[in-house]
């Protein structure tokens, strides 16, 4: 017999379904339970996983933190309100890693918008006072001194401004210092009246205010020490003239009268205030008043030695955007892990008394530090350096003198010869100029980077000056051939490229060790081959272009890259060709060793290469050639004798980069991710709907 079934199926009854609602709603309150912790810093625990640790400081930095003595302090000044969580815990990561690297350094996060804070704020302005008290007393005398002394000349130019007046009319008018006279005679009655306004200001920059923690002795030094320093000049020419004056006949005897009677006054207030306002001129600069000018904006981070300090300013620390465009038009990068270079950077400057001084010479109409067509300037260059607390100078051959350094401090010369296109009307007297320069750093044994560009006199039947120069060192450069490689992209017609891309540097040499595996962009190149060493004389070959049957060497430079032309046969490049040469010598007028680099290209470090960007998803991009900065940093640390500098440095981690992988392992990788991936979960889907059904 047949019945009719009405039974409720299994997934509906009851229990079942009670079941379910628990498991949901467990499964929910799990998951708002653990976003909650998340959220709390204290419970959040950060793993660098990466079999490179990318994600960590890098070997510089950590190398430089284990070489700290004392008590180090990093206080990063920043306010919540002002700043974004993401860029919060970007920050926190860094300093993070920075706390756990070395036990003598301490990380103090400081709030000054939060009055629980004002006690660690307080307690570090008075660290600061505590660690330049000695020199604070001594620009604490030297500004009470020369205060003095302006209050004197105040009273000197209240009285010889009035009698200045009375004969002013009856001096001679013969010479442009009689006129330069006239002029003076009125601005020394100003200071008699004005005067106290110069003191004024002084006395401001030296108060302590709620806006500013810390007096500006800088700028009060500078105001005092300009207005004596000039005012001094000035009396001084006019002794001068008065002194002239009183041996000649032939003017108002009233005149005649009053000059013979004042030249020597003017010349001891000269005197005088020359003798207060040198000692303040040779006061060593205060980094106090750099950091209490920092301190007015509110936030920065605060470097703290035992014995020095230094500031990093907010707007270098914290970029309010990953991407977007300077003043001048340029594109700035993703600068993620520039807060390890900044404090890095800060901590190598306490730690050396002094931080090597890097000249870029040239011969270019106007300066290399301000943007210019196409981005042929060094505005990257000099950022990525003053970021790294090198001290960064410009010197235009012909136009202005070469900078001083400081007692004892090394310098480095960057040598940018002009492009190959100027030399094609002959060698200008400011491009010989350059070269003459540069033999005589060379043969002063001076640290010199020699940046060299294919050149076009041979095509006139010129030799090339620059070739003489290397071949002193041991190097012998062929600037007459460049570089070029035919490159085809699918189906596209092939396609002359006249620059290289050099990723390994395997020589046994601190540079090549610090940028090995640094994609590095090279552009127009010629070879530096390096001769046989002698004795006296150390080559290293550290970058070479690596042969191919579609690389060759190329003469007619102007036109030698027309499209889908064929490699010629006899210019093949059959053999690794050096482009990056660094010489090693006995110092020429000394003890110890003199160091050149000689690179086979003059674009690496122009903007429009080096600060080549790549997207690397979102609105973030970074780096193209992070080997271009990193190499400049490096070689600029062994040009100044700093090999303990030399590492790899957080320029080249701002993104984690995969390096080393082949055609195969790429294709196996992408579509491992693409398909591999998401048909595991299907497959285990699959697999968990078959046991449930069984």
């Amino acid at each position: 017999m047949t019945t009719n079934s009405t039974e409720t199926p299994r997934w509906l009854r009851p229990g079942l379904i009670l079941n379910l609602a628990i498991f949901i709603v467990s499964v929910a309150a799990i998951i708002i339970v653990a976003n909650y912790f998340a959220r709390v810093d204290a419970m959040r625990v950060t793993v660098d996983a990466t079999k490179t640790r990318s994600y960590s400081l890098s070997e510089q930095s950590e190398t430089m933190l284990q070489t700290l003595a004392g008590d180090w302090t990093i206080a990063l000044i920043l306010s919540n309100d002002t700043t974004d969580p993401a860029t919060r815990r970007q920050i926190n990561e860094v300093l993070e890693r920075y706390d756990r690297a070395s036990e003598q350094l301490t990380v103090q996060r400081i709030d000054p918008s939060d009055p629980a804070s004002l006690g660690d704020y307080e307690a570090l302005i008075a660290r600061l006072q505590v660690i330049y008290g000695d020199l604070i007393v001594e620009y604490d005398t030297r500004l009470d001194a020369a205060t003095a002394s302006f209050e004197d000349f105040m009273i000197f130019a209240q009285q010889y401004s009035a009698q200045l007046e009375q004969i002013i009319d009856r001096l001679p008018d013969d010479g442009d210092e009689a006129a330069k006279l006239r002029t003076r005679a009125p601005l020394l009655a100003q200071i008699a009246n004005q005067g106290q306004l110069v003191l004024d200001e002084v006395a401001q920059a030296r108060a302590i205010t709620d806006a500013r923690p810390l007096p500006d002795y800088e700028g009060a030094r500078s105001m005092l020490a300009t207005a004596l320093w000039q005012w001094g000049n000035e009396l001084a020419d006019t002794a001068t003239l008065f002194r002239a004056w009183s041996q000649r006949t032939d003017i108002d005897p009233a005149v005649r009268q009053y000059v013979s009677r004042a030249w020597e006054n003017y010349e001891d207030q000269s005197d005088a205030m020359h003798r207060d306002a040198d000692p303040l001129r040779r006061l060593p600069v205060l980094e106090l008043s750099r950091i209490g000018r920092s301190l007015q904006d509110g936030e920065a981070a605060l470097v703290i030695s035992p014995d020095r300090a230094t500031i990093i300013p907010a707007n270098q620390l914290l970029p309010k955007v990953n991407v977007g465009a300077d003043e001048d038009g340029g594109v700035t990068f993703d600068r993620r892990f520039r807060g390890e270079q900044l404090i890095s950077a800060a901590i190598r400057s306490l730690q050396l008394p002094s931080m090597p001084m890097v000249v870029f010479m040239h011969v270019e109409d106007g300066t290399l530090f301000t943007r210019r067509d196409q981005q042929f300037d060094l505005v990257g260059a000099k950022s990525m350096l003053d970021s790294s607390r090198f001290v960064v100078r410009e010197w235009r051959i012909g136009e202005e003198d070469a900078p001083t350094a400081e007692p004892g401090q090394p310098v480095v010369w960057v040598v940018v010869p002009p492009g190959p296109s100027r030399s094609f009307r002959g060698m200008s007297r400011e491009e010989q100029g350059l070269i003459d320069e540069t033999v005589k750093l060379v043969q002063r044994g001076e640290a010199v980077m020699l940046n060299m560009y294919p050149n076009l006199l041979h095509r006139i039947g010129q030799p090339n000056p620059w070739e003489a120069l290397p071949t002193a060192l041991g190097v012998t450069v062929d600037t007459s051939r460049a570089v070029y490689e035919r490159v085809r992209a699918g189906e596209a017609e092939a396609q002359i490229q006249k620059w290289q891309w050099v990723n390994e540097y395997t020589a046994d040499h601190p540079i090549a060790r610090a940028v090995n595996g640094r994609q590095t962009c090279f552009g127009t190149t010629i070879g530096v081959a390096p001769t046989e060493a002698s004795s006296a004389v150390r080559l290293t070959s550290l970058a070479q272009v690596l042969p191919s049957e579609e690389k060759w060497l190329e003469r007619d430079l102007l036109g030698g890259s027309a499209k889908g032309r064929d490699v010629p046969a006899d210019a093949v490049l059959t053999e690794s060709l050096p482009i990056v040469v660094g010489v090693e010598r006995r110092h020429p007028e000394s003890t110890g060793d003199q160091r050149v680099l000689i690179v086979g290209s003059g674009t690496w470090l122009m903007s429009n290469v080096a600060d080549a960007v790549v997207s690397v998803g979102g609105q973030r991009i970074a780096l193209a050639h992070p080997g271009n900065y990193e190499l400049m940093l490096a070689s600029i640390a062994w040009l100044a004798q700093h090999d303990d500098l030399i590492a790899p440095s957080p320029v080249s981690q701002e993104v984690a980069r995969i390096a080393g992988l082949g055609d195969r392992s790429r294709s196996v990788w992408a579509w491992t991710m693409l398909a591999g991936i998401p048909g595991l979960c299907l497959v285990m889907g699959a697999g968990m709907w078959m046991v449930r059904r069984i």
